[in-house]
């Protein structure tokens, strides 16, 4: 052995005898109750998750890499910037960080600590820490960092360079989600995505019967912190889910399903759930199992039953289905979801403790057993739409063409309009809410809402992130944290009244003007053509429309990276009276050097130029399935003035409002 390598050796064999002793004197992060409820999803999965994460946040972002350090790994001491990201569990130089007094101990369940400073050790050199007090606080923390702290590191002169900051957090409602139906959700592993970037940590889907690809999709929630709990009826829509046999008592009155005091019934309901339990879901890996039975619909009218109110039917039904699977697999989540408007509330106290109750139609949830009740509520103020059927699949067909088809028939419904004041509304509307369910006894609460149709696989709708925030904690500071929203999604601060907002895949990206634009009707300036703000109507004075006299319009943006197209579109304005005009034509063009451009689509005008009405018009084309980084855009000017101006040398004007690429919304 050289003398060179074994004196290289004693450094390191130095340096980690100092950190098992920091280790060894280093506090616990949680609580062994704690512990528990996130084991099942500190898998090495969600590790190599973060890291991967950690690295497309600031390339993506700040078109800067890193190389983070996570658990059981040393940092070079020196010479580098450092970027930290674990638990102190797992993470013996966090643990050092932690005695130092560098960042601060968090013990909060899913809560960070980040810590940005000059490297103490390390003179020149600065260190960002992210402390979680489990794995899925070091992604939260991570989270948090992306859309509202990485404003302190910018690039100047090719170096990533921070300015000091810290912050420390915790969510408030420990299960933060959403309730869907399977055929909603076309892409799951695209809706589970966007559901862990802000934050959200638990999904029910209800189907008839798990998805085809079911254990694929539950291993890929855990690895983004997230848990998955598949829906089912329990005496509900009976035959969609079940053979019945006979024998079966079919119930007394109109409407109704079923006898739910039925000995025959009950018995063949305990098999048969038991079964479905055993052969379609437990092996799936999920994380637990939500139902609803007898609250959505008429009471049997036999002698039994009008002697029962429906909670007493209901209880008597549930409870021996519940012992029993609690019995086989006694760590499965067990949810009963109940329509409130049944009757009363009290009548369900006598519910299996260990069978959560999931409120619907009720103001705000309601806690009757206790202080440790499990409870949720699901907010239904978000627009969704209905996709439960007998027929449902639970894994859909889509291609990306069909997807945003299904998008586009109601993601009209997410987009806000009117001013800042709409946005700062809305979220007080979220606090408001979630503060009264943090109000209610139980510490084991659960909120989500009721999602949409499709739009959660690609987008993340301002109503969504209000709601999921307002979770996290009903009291952050309102007007701060609606902006900071705001400008993640690129949108200015400033919204002025009229101007819709919408998202895409341009928004904010870099944009290159190659045609001059009126000085005087500027829209805003270099970057009004893709900052998310359209106009709301046909009124040429709107500040949004961006005007072009006697000149085509020319644009390239730049999206940072090369990416799927499917979509791209951009707003014209015409008003003949005014000497404004749609464009002859519209030439979109791909490039993946930003030098050679390819041609994927020319969109005529059939408008023609004598329409005195004042509209606007979106040139569309979609179904594209491309890759491109650089997209140009060319807007013919018809240049040449029609005869009813008669007035010598006189130009034609081009109004463009919003470039968009791959949008939430596709109006033409």
């Amino acid at each position: 052995m050289s003398l060179k390598f074994s004196a290289l050796f004693l450094v390191f064999l130095a340096l980690f005898c100092l950190f098992q002793k920091v280790s060894r004197s280093a506090p616990a992060s949680l609580s062994i109750q704690q512990k528990q409820r996130t084991d099942s999803l500190g898998s090495q999965k969600i590790e190599n998750y973060i890291l991967s994460e950690v690295r497309r946040v600031f390339r993506e972002h700040r078109g800067a890499e890193v190389n983070p350090v996570l658990n059981d790994q040393l940092p070079k001491r020196r010479g580098q910037n450092l970027v930290v990201i674990g638990t102190a569990e797992k993470n013996r130089f966090i643990r050092h960080l932690l005695k130092s007094g560098f960042v601060r101990d968090i013990r909060k369940i899913q809560g960070y600590s980040i810590r940005c400073a000059p490297n103490p050790e390390d003179k020149g050199r600065w260190i960002l820490v992210i402390v979680g007090a489990d794995n899925q606080g070091a992604l939260y923390g991570l989270r948090d960092l992306e859309h509202y702290y990485l404003k302190n590191f910018k690039v100047i002169d090719r170096k990533l360079q921070a300015t000091p900051f810290e912050a420390t957090d915790y969510p408030r409602v420990e299960n933060r989600g959403h309730w869907v139906w399977g055929v909603n959700m076309p892409d799951k592993k695209g809706w589970l995505e966007n559901m862990s970037r802000w934050k959200l940590n638990e999904l029910i889907e209800w189907d008839n019967f798990p998805p085809a690809k079911a254990k694929e999709y539950v291993e890929f929630a855990h690895s983004r912190g997230i848990k998955v709990i598949w829906g089912f009826g329990w005496g509900w829509n009976i035959n969609w889910n079940y053979d019945i046999p006979s024998g079966f008592d079919h119930g007394k009155g109109k409407d109704v399903q079923m006898c739910g005091s039925s000995e025959f019934n009950q018995a063949f309901f305990k098999r048969e759930i038991l079964k479905k339990v055993r052969e379609l879901y437990v092996p799936t890996g999920c994380d637990g199992i939500y139902f609803q039975s007898f609250t959505e619909g008429p009471k049997c009218e036999c002698e039994k039953c009008r002697k029962k109110t429906m909670g007493q039917v209901l209880v008597g039904f549930v409870n021996p289905i519940v012992a029993e699977i609690k019995n086989e697999f006694p760590d499965l989540w067990i949810s009963c979801g109940v329509h409130a408007n049944f009757g009363v509330y009290d009548e369900l106290k006598d519910l299996d403790p260990r069978c959560n109750i999931y409120w619907e139609n009720c103001a705000s949830g309601t806690s009757i057993r206790g202080d440790h009740e499990d409870f949720g509520y699901i907010n239904k103020d978000i627009p969704y739409e209905h996709g439960f059927s007998q027929t449902c699949p639970a894994d859909p067909p889509f291609t990306e063409e069909s997807l945003r088809s299904w998008m586009d028939g109601n993601n009209k419904d997410y987009t806000l309009t009117g001013t800042s004041d709409t946005y700062l509304d809305y979220m007080k509307k979220m606090q408001d809410w979630s503060r009264n369910l943090l109000g209610k006894g139980s510490v084991n609460k659960h909120g989500s809402c009721v999602a949409d149709h499709s739009v959660f696989c690609r987008r993340t709708p301002f109503m969504h992130i209000a709601l999921a925030e307002a979770l996290w904690n009903p009291d952050l500071k309102t007007k701060e944290r609606v902006f900071d929203i705001i400008d993640f999604l690129g949108i200015r601060s400033q919204i002025g009244v009229g101007k819709s907002l919408v998202q895409h895949d341009a928004l904010g990206k870099s944009i290159t003007q190659l045609t001059p634009y009126s000085e005087m009707h500027n829209g805003g300036g270099d970057r009004a053509l893709n900052d998310g703000e359209i106009s709301h109507d046909e009124d040429p004075g709107e500040k949004c429309w961006q005007g072009y006299e006697g000149n085509d319009l020319v644009v390239v943006i730049d999206l940072g990276k090369t990416q799927s197209i499917h979509s791209v579109s951009s707003g014209y304005l015409q008003s003949a009276g005014e000497g404004i005009y749609f464009p002859g034509k519209v030439e979109y063009a791909l490039s993946e050097d930003g030098k050679d451009f390819k041609i994927i689509g020319v969109v005529k005008c059939n408008v023609p130029t004598d329409d005195q009405e004042k509209q606007k018009k979106n040139f569309v084309i979609q179904g594209l399935d491309l890759d491109g980084r650089y997209v140009r855009v060319k807007a013919l000017n018809q240049k040449k003035t029609p005869e009813i101006h008669q007035i010598e040398g006189q130009k034609s004007w081009l109004y463009a409002d919003e470039i968009m690429v791959n949008p939430l919304i596709i109006k033409q």
